[in-house]
């Protein structure tokens, strides 16, 4: 929901929470709990995380830890 492949919605964190009231009760509630900085954080890292698959050569494995690193998150760019 934090970035909006289909068209559906602006990738602004109203724009999130609303797709993610679409998704059910569950994903309201949390809509509901979330703050435009989480929001935009989420974004930033999925943002990343396209960049860095693309950047893949073919045949390799993408790796990622969860939570992620204080340091990874520090290179993430808000826009």
């Amino acid at each position: 929901a934090v970035l909006n492949r289909w068209g559906d919605g602006p990738d602004t964190p109203q724009g999130v929470r609303n797709r993610l009231r679409g998704y059910g009760p569950d994903a309201a509630e949390l809509a509901g709990q979330l703050d435009d900085d989480s929001i935009r954080l989420a974004a930033a890292g999925v943002r990343r995380l396209y960049r860095e698959w693309a950047a893949l050569p073919a045949g390799e494995t993408l790796r990622l830890t969860w939570p992620l690193h204080d340091s990874w998150l520090r290179l993430m760019s808000p826009a």
